[in-house]
């Protein structure tokens, strides 16, 4: 009796919303599933160790699950995915993992598909594909493919009309705004779903669209939970007052999730700047070119733009690092269809310290930032998240490195845990709403 083919499939990034599917699909053309297991510290550590620093932790997991695989199976599942249609583009880390998968592990076979609709790689093409690879016959191919297409349909729709039904209930509810493969994870949500069953909940993470952030903020006060929110905080200063008055009323708490101030390297930072003097000028920089996805978030004009995010991260360093107020503002900004596409503004202090800022979703450049003082400077690299810096005096040549434990949000989490708001207040989130307010107002 011929062997069957073994396909492994990772338990993560597509898994948890094509698994239906896949699963019909293989068993129906006489392949054997190998599935990975749940996501564990083991995975994730050795995903960590196949990966970059840049790389995200659902990317890092998904390494682990493949190296899990590696020597389990025949082939392994690792498909291809850019677009369903025009506004329907699937995260770039989709589109490149392949090729991280094939660079990294060279002892494995990989399975994929390509789906591209804007140039009219269709799904069935892809699997069609991939079972003549397998030398399995067309019509069973198709056949599979159009009975784990319809199953996978019918699975959907039944969880819609599970959402429906809680959606027409007058209990409170609370909406969870993420990918499949953060909330199905149960090593990266902590179960999030069972816990947010539980009546006892104490606090909320917001990272719906930036215009919805005051709205649920006050929502989730009002029912005293603690808040979490992404950032920016909210699109208008004057609304961070309202907020305030909420959390004093119902004796709440709110936190902007500005990750770079919870960062230890952070704090290293600002206990060396005394190393170089009296502080001079700051410079920080974001900028990224996310012109080939015009259907996120960057480019909604309720919404998007560089000063409403990048400009959160550039700005909101340099206010951190210089303690006094903001005399006035010089700036400039590129806008395309009334959306704000790069910025560069110049803040001048009272204390005559002088912070260059710019950020983009345009164009490219090296992320960096420096700081000069009397008696020397600090290169920063990738400043909105502090593991390591350089500091050039004039005799001497000194390297930081401060790797992160855990994960960006990891400090944050804790603050939020310790109701410990002395890293980022409120008003730290009102001066930089407000600052960034007035780099608009001066655009020349």
């Amino acid at each position: 009796m011929k062997k069957k083919i073994k396909v492994g499939i990772p338990r993560a990034f597509l898994y948890y919303r094509y698994y239906i599917l896949w699963k019909n699909f293989f068993e129906m053309i006489g392949c054997n599933i190998v599935l990975s297991p749940n996501t564990d510290s083991d995975i994730v550590k050795v995903g960590n160790s196949l990966s970059v620093d840049e790389s995200c932790l659902p990317s890092k997991i998904y390494l682990g699950h493949i190296s899990y695989l590696s020597d389990k199976c025949d082939y392994i599942l690792v498909p291809r995915i850019y677009s369903y249609g025009r506004k329907k583009r699937v995260c770039v880390k989709f589109n490149g993992i392949y090729d991280v998968v094939n660079n990294l592990f060279s002892n494995i076979k990989i399975l994929d598909y390509n789906i591209d609709n804007l140039k009219f790689r269709y799904e069935l093409f892809g699997f069609v594909k991939m079972g003549l690879r397998l030398n399995k016959n067309i019509f069973r191919i198709i056949y599979a493919y159009i009975v784990g297409s319809i199953r996978q349909y019918k699975y959907n729709k039944t969880l819609i009309l599970k959402q429906n039904k809680i959606m027409r209930s007058n209990r409170l509810k609370i909406l969870i705004v993420s990918h499949p493969y953060i909330v199905y994870d149960k090593y990266l949500s902590s179960n999030i779903i069972n816990y947010l069953k539980d009546e006892d909940i104490e606090a909320v993470y917001i990272a719906v669209p930036h215009y919805e952030h005051k709205k649920w903020i006050i929502e989730a006060i009002k029912h005293h939970k603690a808040v979490l929110c992404e950032k920016p905080l909210v699109l208008k200063s004057e609304d961070i007052d309202e907020i305030n008055q909420y959390v004093k009323e119902y004796q709440g708490y709110c936190l902007e999730a500005f990750k770079t101030k919870f960062n230890n390297g952070f704090n290293h930072l600002k206990e060396d700047l005394k190393l170089i003097g009296k502080l001079k000028s700051i410079e920080a920089n974001f900028c990224f070119d996310g012109t080939d996805k015009k259907d996120s978030y960057l480019f909604d004009p309720k919404q998007g733009g560089a000063l409403n995010d990048v400009g959160s991260y550039v700005v909101g360093f340099v206010l951190a690092l210089v303690d006094a107020p903001v005399e006035s503002v010089e700036s400039h900004i590129e806008k395309e269809n009334e959306i704000e596409m790069n910025f560069k503004a110049t803040l001048n202090f009272k204390n005559e310290v002088q912070g260059k800022v710019e950020g983009s979703i345009n164009y490219n450049k090296e992320r960096y930032a420096l700081i000069k003082g009397e008696k020397g400077e600090i290169y920063v690299p990738m400043f909105n998240r502090v593991v390591e810096y350089t500091i050039h005096l004039e005799n001497e040549v000194m390297q930081k490195t401060y790797p992160i434990e855990g994960d960006d949000m990891t400090l944050e989490i804790q603050a939020l845990i310790n109701h410990n708001q002395s890293t980022h207040t409120l008003q730290d989130s009102k001066k930089l709403q407000e600052t960034i307010e007035r780099i608009r107002e001066e655009a020349k």
